[in-house]
Formats: structure tokens, C-alpha cells, sequence
């Protein structure tokens, strides 16, 4: 099963022990300034994102049907 597609939804997530110090609403509200912000030079800058990723050949992994319909 996904994460946050069980009985209580995205509550399963937000009241995990590990997210337990996170002000959702001040989140949701885009009042929390983020660790770290990338210095990015376009729109599809990868600079940070690992080669190891950027030089795989593109897949198609689409399907008939969503595999998310149940979410």
C-alpha cells in the first residue's frame, strides 16, 4: 500500500513521530524558509541532482490504467 492512501489518509504521514516538530499550517502557508535553496541557472538545471540519475536512458513507464486510482 502507498504511503498516505490507508484509512486515515495523509494523517497516517502528519502524525508520524518523525514529522511530530512540524507546524503543518505554517507549511501549507509558505511561512517556514527552507534549510537550504538551490542557486539554480534555468528551469531544467540538474547540477544538483547525481549523474548517476541524469545519464540513465529515459524509460516510458506508463500504463492503461493509474496505479494510484485507490489513493
Amino acid at each position: 500500500m502507498r504511503l498516505g492512501c490507508g484509512p486515515n489518509g495523509p494523517m497516517d504521514i502528519k502524525n508520524h513521530p518523525w514529522f511530530a516538530i512540524v507546524d503543518w499550517d505554517a507549511l501549507m502557508a509558505k511561512k517556514i524558509i527552507p534549510p537550504f535553496r538551490p542557486k539554480l541557472t534555468a528551469s531544467d538545471d540538474t547540477k544538483y541532482v547525481d549523474s548517476e540519475f541524469t545519464e540513465l536512458e529515459p524509460v516510458d513507464s506508463a500504463t492503461g490504467e493509474s496505479i494510484l486510482a485507490g489513493c
